[in-house]
């Protein structure tokens, strides 16, 4: 039975929107995840870090995106306020790493490994500024897919503007 606060079901996680802006952002991967990882960390503005030998080719459309940084470096996650562990199929997270990272003070997603997680990345919706985060835990991802697509046939992208709206017609608004 799940744990109950004040007759409540707890939440497994807390849903947070973060600022991330001019904040270092480690990403450690060589694939298309990675890549992924990238380009949305720097849509948030932050100051990404890849940690890759070998980064695929998706990584040349994201120069400028991010630094290439060293794995071997001595604190080589320092001032990283999250990392982003992007292992490839079949390859296992390596322990010692997530270690180090959270030594400096990173919390540490690990993509396909919510149970060695500080954090999940949910399904993410953005028609800025209205972003909409979608998260079954990790536990159903594709009903969290089929929810991110039906939103996005409800929420179209001219809609974006939309939550601005109230903001410009204050003014017209008779004062009391």
């Amino acid at each position: 039975m799940a744990r109950r606060v004040n007759g409540k079901p707890i939440m497994d996680r807390l849903p947070l929107f973060l600022n991330l802006r001019d904040r270092r952002v480690g990403v450690i991967g060589d694939g298309a995840l990675a890549a992924r990882r990238v380009e949305t960390l720097f849509r948030a503005g932050a100051e990404v870090m890849l940690f890759s030998n070998a980064p695929n080719d998706e990584f040349n459309a994201l120069k400028g995106q991010y630094q290439l940084s060293d794995l071997a470096a001595e604190n080589a996650f320092k001032g990283c306020a999250l990392c982003y562990f992007a292992p490839e199929e079949g390859e296992e997270p390596d322990a010692a790493l997530l270690a180090q990272a959270r030594d400096a003070g990173a919390l540490v997603n690990v993509a396909d490994h919510p149970d060695i997680s500080d954090f999940i990345t949910p399904s993410v919706l953005d028609r800025s500024p209205l972003i909409v985060a979608i998260s079954t835990g990790g536990d159903a991802p594709l009903l969290g897919r089929m929810l991110k697509a039906r939103l996005e046939t409800l929420i179209p992208t001219p809609m974006a503007a939309w939550p601005r709206l109230p903001a410009r017609a204050a003014p017209r608004w008779p004062k009391s």
